[in-house]
């Protein structure tokens, strides 16, 4: 099979790999395609992410087609879609798996028959981005729904809700996420971004976007807002920003930090702030708002065509140029056609 992997000196090539080997709990599946975060598959790319061993199959946001089942396997069936099944570190070939789904082939594990079987409910998280999607929705919009899950998961967690006021900060293909959520939940969202990434906000219903290189964005944004603010999510991992939007929040005001690139590197003070502040380090669940995310784009809150669009879709030996589109800001989202 064809995988894409990215080298130690962070080049991206495809390989040809042996079909991963499947344990009685797992199913393999025929991706079909697959989107490229911007976040973690970005710093895997540039070597900026820790922890990383390289050389590194790339991919977490696949979609595919389960097409043989282990022993043990009793929640999925052939023929079912199934999200982020990635292929397997081969450590025999030095060859490691951060998460492998832009491989022609992944593994899905059956985690709730693990459960069952007498494994911890802790031990179950790498696998529960695992998840059974309907038949008809397309495979090319539903590489969305690894984006979506994450986002909803972190602001319900957050506590967001009908007739906040959420500041946004964060304008990428992430940030539009958590907008279109804050939107559908019925709170009012202000973004904090890149003017050029302004049109796509436009689109989902967001009429208040500020430019993050505004001189005084503070200012700008009491000036024309006299309601407090709930809530503020930094949704690209600006310590500097969010230090300086902090001036917005009221007393007991929540900060949520989800584009946290080095946990090290971020630092605020909050005691800078007049009030006290709730930070929310709540992590996500991809599997607890799984049917909730589905239900949404069968409703149509939730449409995939506001982030891709033809010129967003590239088969596998073009993934070295998504990447320098995303980088140039030419496209939200880039999807690739891996069979």
């Amino acid at each position: 099979m064809k995988a894409v992997v990215v080298t130690g000196d962070c080049r991206i090539v495809i390989k040809e790999l042996p079909v991963p080997e499947i344990t009685e709990y797992e199913v393999l599946v025929e991706n079909l395609y697959g989107s490229i975060c911007t976040g973690t598959d970005l710093q895997i790319i540039d070597g900026t992410l820790r922890g990383i061993q390289y050389p590194a199959m790339l991919g977490h946001e696949s979609v595919g087609r389960v097409i043989r089942i282990g022993e043990k396997v009793k929640n999925y069936a052939l023929g079912d879609l199934v999200t982020s099944a990635g292929a397997k570190a081969d450590v025999n070939r030095g060859l490691y798996s951060h998460w492998g789904g832009f491989a022609e082939y992944g593994v899905a594990t059956d985690y709730r028959v693990l459960l069952e079987d007498g494994l911890h409910e802790q031990e179950l998280m790498p696998y529960k981005c695992n998840q059974k999607i309907p038949a008809d929705l397309p495979p090319l919009e539903a590489t969305m729904i690894i984006t979506w899950r994450e986002t909803l998961s972190y602001i319900s967690r957050v506590g967001v809700a009908s007739g906040d006021n959420i500041m946004l900060l964060g304008s990428g293909s992430v940030g539009l996420a958590f907008a279109n959520h804050i939107v559908n939940l019925g709170a009012q969202c202000i973004v904090i971004g890149n003017p050029c990434m302004k049109g796509y906000f436009s689109d989902i219903g967001v009429h208040h976007f500020y430019d993050y290189k505004h001189e005084d964005v503070v200012k700008q944004i009491q000036s024309e807002h006299h309601s407090s603010f709930n809530c503020l999510i930094d949704a690209v991992g600006s310590a500097e920003y969010t230090q300086k939007l902090l001036a917005l929040l009221p007393g007991r005001g929540k900060v949520g930090v989800y584009g946290l690139k080095q946990v090290e590197d971020y630092k605020i003070s909050p005691l800078s702030h007049k009030g006290s502040i709730t930070f929310c380090n709540y992590g996500y669940d991809p599997e607890e708002v799984h049917e909730q995310v589905v239900a949404s784009m069968l409703c149509h809150q939730l449409c995939a065509s506001n982030w891709y669009t033809p010129q967003s879709v590239f088969v596998m030996d073009e993934i070295a140029e998504a990447v320098e589109q995303l980088r140039q800001r030419k496209i939200m989202k880039a999807v690739i056609k891996i069979k």
